[in-house]
């Protein structure tokens, strides 16, 4: 949690950047939570198990374990199963959730900054985009950036005309 805080409120100073509702900021940060998870988590088992074992010892029932003729690996046999079962749900977290989850992310993220941009345009209109950019939707699907009959032209400082028509853009 403590990581996560200051990542939100940087995402929460960029959707509001670009006037998007903060329940966008939110959503941002779920999509981080598998990286987050997969930061912590190894550090929360290495601490957990030192914390542990170093209880046992500062009220000497390791030495009273070994006194009664226990063996150490009765001890460590659960903490390795645990951790076993737990490097299975990391494998799974970093090969298959981080990577959606991250693609997930910088869908939202770059779906935010396009939004505002379109914002402005209005349908069967000729909009320019910056000096180099003219473009025309006939229709534009509310809630999205989604255009019907959309037409561009751009004229770069080369000096090429590119002229871009579609049904949907």
């Amino acid at each position: 949690m403590a990581l996560s805080l200051e990542r939100f409120l940087r995402l929460v100073e960029e959707v509001t950047t670009y006037n998007a509702p903060l329940i966008d900021a939110l959503k941002l940060l779920a999509y981080l939570m598998p990286h987050y998870l997969g930061l912590a988590v190894p550090a929360a088992l290495f601490f957990a198990v030192l914390l542990g074992v170093r209880a046992l010892n500062d009220h000497s029932e390791i030495t009273v374990m070994r006194a009664v003729g226990l063996a150490q690996e009765t001890l460590i046999k659960p903490v390795l199963i645990f951790a076993a079962t737990l490097t299975v749900v990391m494998l799974i977290l970093v090969s298959w959730a981080q990577p959606h989850s991250r693609y997930e992310y910088r869908v939202l993220l770059h779906n935010i900054k396009t939004q505002n941009d379109l914002a402005h345009i209005k349908p069967g209109m000729f909009e320019k985009l910056g000096d180099e950019i003219t473009i025309r939707a006939e229709n534009i699907e509310p809630g999205t950036a989604v255009m019907q009959g959309f037409f561009a032209a751009s004229l770069p400082d080369t000096g090429v005309k590119t002229f871009i028509s579609a049904e949907k853009a």
